[in-house]
């Protein structure tokens, strides 16, 4: 089997910390594709290796994308780059374990937080909402839309996350157990605890966490509370 990287165009990519590359990594995947300007045209078809690297990562993160369009643009063209998944898992087991040794100082929380920036949507609210990080005991989520959190999000509330997977939908219930207004210029947000999860869609989340299984934009990722969440957990 030929290497899909053998005469791809590399792009290196720096970042911060481990943490700071995952969260773009996640967002990459999730979003699908990037619009990359560029001053010489190339054809349809040709692959890109985007190489990310961060401190204390090696080897880096690898993603590969797949040019589908070419736009002439004033100066140059613009290329649509499709990402491709399944590649670069060494880089990804690198910066994971980076996290996980930095969690062992963590005086607070019991699990390490996976960066996420993925994108939900209430339906039923019509808001936007961000999951700023994921770990085994729950979400953070801070609200996109314009205003402050609806009234339903309170403490103790009942919360549910559903993530679109390759696998399917994994449904994630749990409860709202703390509220952030906006202090300092702070987005309004929440957290969320996660219940007690049937074994399949602990095993499920698992693989989340390993970045194994990564969420899709479509059908959109939604989350729901109160009375709703029970009704599309139970229904």
């Amino acid at each position: 089997m030929s290497d899909p990287t053998a005469n791809s165009i590399r792009f290196r990519l720096g970042y911060t910390s481990p943490s700071t590359l995952l969260a773009e990594l996640v967002r990459a995947v999730n979003r699908g594709e990037v619009v990359l300007p560029i001053g010489r045209t190339v054809p349809v078809g040709t692959r890109f290796l985007f190489e990310m690297h961060a401190p204390g990562v090696s080897p880096g993160v690898e993603v590969l994308g797949r040019v589908v369009a070419v736009t002439p643009k004033d100066q140059g063209f613009e290329l649509t780059i499709h990402y491709e998944r399944g590649h670069g898992r060494a880089g990804v087991d690198a910066a994971l374990e980076r996290l996980r040794e930095a969690h062992q100082y963590e005086q607070v929380r019991s699990h390490p937080r996976i960066p996420f920036h993925l994108n939900v949507r209430d339906q039923d609210l019509g808001l936007h909402f961000l999951v700023r990080d994921i770990s085994r005991g729950g979400v953070g989520v801070d609200l996109s839309s314009e205003g402050d959190l609806p009234e339903v999000v309170t403490r103790g509330q009942m919360a549910l996350l559903e993530l679109s997977l390759p696998t399917g939908v994994l449904a994630l219930h749990g409860e709202v157990v703390w509220v952030r207004g906006t202090p300092g210029g702070s987005r309004p947000g929440f957290g969320m605890r996660f219940g007690t999860l049937r074994p399949q869609s602990a095993a499920t989340l698992e693989k989340v966490l390993a970045l194994e299984l990564m969420p899709s934009a479509t059908p959109a990722p939604r989350i729901s509370f109160g009375a709703r969440a029970l009704d599309r957990l139970t229904g």
